[in-house]
């Protein structure tokens, strides 16, 4: 068992870590490695707009906008990915290690299977969801050359669940980390080119960066699963598609897949409104959104954390650890985001700075700028309440909850957030910075509704290794 009785201390510890199961300490353990592996994630796409808006604002806001619909594709196929992390997780919990890799390699499958929805976007998608838009050329160029290279990204998913759903995230943080330092080597060498040897490719180089440093992260994950220790000990050469394992993930990995799109489809619409709209206004929407994806890892880490010890407690049917795991989480959330009260909060002229754009006038860059800031404060309290969020989707998800999260999840988004954003922005004419105020309201109201879910406590009911094996 994964999870055990230590009789000398009178309290559970966890073979995940040398700590105690569920304490805050283990959460840490779990959930820094996975927060460098996310912020270097994270970062790669900072350091893309970094790169874009030193090169122009067209290229900027064309990226902004055209990889927005592009996470829809990406997230929705990264979520039915990621389930592998579930049953990777049960199965550990439950003693079944030989059975771990065989889930990995139906998401495997998955995610060549992929091709199917990302070729058709890149041909013809793409083209048509830009034409009406300004900068519609780059657009059109990035939202294409991610879409052709897009099953690397479930595929590289589904390789970290093996590890993550074991706690052995330090692999997880080191590929990506060599996947971070491929992209930004490649965005400087392809955007700005080398005189003459590569000429500069713009906003194009851009995505062939970030797909060549997805293509490294897979290559460091996929040559220690496939070792011989892995494929003796944990069935990591279990390569052949199994029909009913295949389709338990995509039942169990779909409905989490659906809210992430409708999420995303919804952002991407408020975009395309503001892109519409008015260019100053997608200008601050471009920086606080980039801002945003540099400090989320935070709340991502964490959720992942305890989606890995709550699969393994839930396993084991240790339900108390199940308990401790959510106010573990909830503490050390608020613990972390006090330290991004420091630059959001009393530096946030100085990070907007950062992405201000070189070719504009005096008037146009003030104005970004002072609603940029003000904007600032809002990210803040939204990176807290998401925190929250995080935790609890992160614990609803480990018992296979993911039904419930499809349901109530990204309709909440449009209807709490996305629809009264457009209404203050189009109909009353309100500064962007009204888009946070409602975002930090309306997931309060989320978060609370997964809380009460969770207290219901269906995952004791819930458990995925033990369905199998009806």
């Amino acid at each position: 068992m994964t999870i055990v009785e230590t009789e000398a201390r009178g309290e559970l510890t966890s073979r995940l870590s040398r700590f105690r199961a569920g304490g805050i300490r283990e959460l840490m353990t779990i959930a820094w490695p996975l927060a460098l592996s996310i912020m270097s994630a994270n970062l790669m796409l900072f350091c893309d707009r970094l790169f874009l808006a030193h090169s122009s604002t067209e290229a900027l806001n064309a990226s902004v906008n055209s990889s927005v619909y592009f996470w829809i594709l990406q997230m929705g196929t990264v979520a039915v990915a990621c389930i592998a992390e579930v049953f990777v997780g049960q199965y550990n919990g439950a003693g079944r290690s030989r059975e771990m890799g065989a889930p990995v390699w139906q998401m495997i499958w998955f995610s060549l299977f992929s091709v199917i929805f990302y070729l058709p976007a890149g041909l013809w998608l793409g083209p048509a969801l830009f034409a009406s838009t300004p900068h519609s050329a780059m657009a059109t160029d990035f939202f294409g050359i991610l879409s052709y290279c897009g099953p690397l990204f479930p595929l590289g998913a589904a390789l970290a669940a093996f590890y993550i759903a074991r706690g052995r995230v330090i692999l997880v943080a080191v590929a990506t980390m060599a996947a971070n330092v491929t992209n930004v080597v490649l965005d400087y060498i392809l955007i700005f080119g080398v005189e003459g040897w590569i000429p500069a490719m713009g906003i194009r180089g851009a995505a062939w960066a970030t797909a060549a440093g997805q293509l490294m992260d897979i290559v460091v994950l996929a040559s220690c699963f496939l070792s011989k220790f892995n494929r003796t000990n944990f069935g990591t050469g279990k390569w052949k598609l199994q029909g009913k394992l295949f389709w338990d993930c995509i039942r169990v990995g779909t409905p989490s897949s659906i809210s992430m799109a409708i999420e995303l489809l919804a952002w991407a619409v408020l975009i395309h409104f503001v892109a519409l709209k008015d260019e100053a206004l997608l200008t601050v929407a471009s920086i606080t959104q980039s801002i945003l994806i540099l400090f989320l890892f935070v709340n991502e880490s964490v959720g992942k954390a305890v989606t890995t010890i709550a699969s393994n407690a839930i396993g084991a049917k240790q339900w108390s650890i199940v308990w401790r795991i959510f106010r573990s989480g909830m503490r050390l959330n608020l613990y972390l985001c006090a330290l991004f009260a420091i630059p959001l909060l009393f530096a946030a002229d100085w990070l907007v700075g950062f992405f201000l754009p070189a070719d504009s006038t005096e008037a146009f860059i003030e104005s970004v700028r002072s609603v940029s800031v003000r904007s600032c404060l809002w990210l803040w309290l939204y990176c807290l309440v998401d925190g929250a969020k995080y935790t609890l989707m992160g614990l609803l998800t480990a018992a296979g909850d993911t039904r419930f999260l499809a349901i109530f999840g990204g309709g909440a988004i449009c209807v709490l957030a996305i629809a009264p954003v457009i209404i203050a922005l189009g109909v009353f004419g309100l500064h962007y910075d009204s888009t946070w105020i409602i975002s930090v309201v309306a997931t309060m109201i989320i978060s609370g509704v997964f809380l009460w879910r969770f207290r219901q406590e269906k995952w004791k009911h819930n458990q995925i290794s033990t369905s199998l094996d009806r």
